[in-house]
């Protein structure tokens, strides 16, 4: 029987190999990755590039876009205040001389009011002076009002005129000029306008 051993085959052994990470037999313990795995992985960067560099190249052309947006919001905004500027130069100006002109005019007014008021009192004395009139009765009247007093008042005078004759007729004394130049002055304010019958 031992020739029976001798010619005996030997079983071969099956044994599943895992698949073996290469190494790098210039490096020892570096392990080396597959060029499909490279090729797949160096194809998603180049996609996150690309992605990554659209991305830029529109954030770059909306930044430059909004940049000349706002610039030009500025230049206009710089124009505007310069403008106004001009305008406000301008209407300080005008406004001041505005002023001036208000203030003499307020002074021009107040200094022909007292003119006025000056002339009216001179009216009144003169009045009062010259056809012995009681001053104290012409202090409330205009100049419109002297003016029509001073004319009854001239027509009674001296020559009688048609308002000399007292009303009424006998047993009547005779009326002084301030009473006539009254009732003339009274007649006058009564009658209606012309052209009203």
């Amino acid at each position: 029987m031992p020739d029976e051993v001798a010619t005996q085959a030997p079983t071969p052994e099956v044994t599943t190999q895992q698949p073996a990470t290469p190494t790098n037999p210039t490096t020892p313990g570096v392990k080396m990755v597959p060029e499909s795995d490279l090729l797949a992985l160096k194809g998603s960067l180049e996609g996150k590039l690309t992605e990554s560099e659209s991305k830029y190249t529109t954030f770059e052309s909306s930044s430059k876009q909004l940049l000349s947006d706002t610039q030009s919001k500025l230049y206009s905004a710089e124009a505007r205040v310069k403008t106004l500027e001009g305008e406000a130069t301008t209407t300080k100006v005008t406004m001041e001389g505005l002023t001036t002109v208000k203030v003499e005019l307020d002074a021009s007014r107040e200094e022909n009011k007292k003119h006025n008021e000056t002339i009216l009192t001179l009216r009144r004395e003169s009045l009062s002076k010259t056809y012995n009139f009681p001053l104290a009765n012409l202090q409330e009247k205009d100049m419109a009002a002297l003016t029509a007093l001073e004319e009854a008042l001239k027509a009674v005078q001296t020559t009688g005129g048609a308002y000399a004759l007292a009303a009424g007729g006998g047993g009547t004394s005779p009326q002084t000029p301030q009473e006539r130049a009254l009732a003339a002055i009274h007649a006058a304010e009564t009658r209606p306008p012309r052209g009203s019958q």
